[in-house]
């Protein structure tokens, strides 16, 4: 990650936004924290559930290469046969 890239910095934009908010209006930064938890468990959830659904695709395209690999390989070997 590149020096200064905004997600080096997100944990203190965020400390910094919220005590804005504090200052601002307490009962309310209190009452903006409480989805927080249902949030970032349904997101760990959701990325669970993501990452298993994209091993078999993973899987099948890696074959798929494998196979492409192998078919340029044998055209190499067949041109410098023939020439």
């Amino acid at each position: 990650m590149a020096p200064g890239h905004w997600c080096e910095d997100h944990p203190r934009l965020s400390l910094l936004l919220f005590e804005h908010l504090v200052t601002l209006n307490p009962f309310l930064a209190i009452i903006s924290l409480i989805p927080a938890p249902f949030i970032i468990f349904f997101v760990k959830k959701l990325t669970r559930c993501m990452a298993s659904g994209f091993d078999v695709p993973q899987k099948t395209f890696s074959g798929l290469t494998e196979r492409v690999k192998e078919a340029f390989t044998g055209i190499r070997v067949t041109k410098a046969v023939c020439s």
